[in-house]
């Protein structure tokens, strides 16, 4: 994040680069970049050959990983339409953000996403 704000802004056509890789409404680049992610705990790969794995700085168990990475894909599919309402329409007036609330139902973000 420290490196792609600064970049996004200082060259925006980026982002057209980034909107050529979408295959629908899916980013490709973020698939693969989540398929790689969660690649190694379904495969029992050997976390000591892989650099710098945040399972091992963690010192936690690989299974316990894998089962969270799994909750977490299960919950932000499930849960996906709610947490955009929530950023999208009731925190922007909390922090005083009132012309930049979208106002957009929680079935409209569903059957677009």
């Amino acid at each position: 994040m420290a490196v792609a704000v600064p970049v996004g802004y200082a060259a925006p056509q980026i982002g057209c680069f980034r909107d050529s890789l979408k295959s629908g409404t899916a980013n490709i680049s973020i698939a693969i970049g989540l398929i790689l992610l969660m690649y190694p705990p379904p495969t029992k790969e050997r976390y000591e050959k892989l650099p710098l794995v945040w399972t091992d700085l963690a010192e936690v168990d690989p299974d316990v990983a894998a089962g969270l990475v799994a909750f977490n894909a299960i919950f932000q599919v499930l849960l996906y339409s709610v947490c955009a309402r929530v950023f999208f329409a009731v925190l922007p007036p909390l922090f005083g953000f009132r012309g930049a609330v979208v106002d957009v139902s929680i079935g409209e973000i569903a059957q677009r996403y």
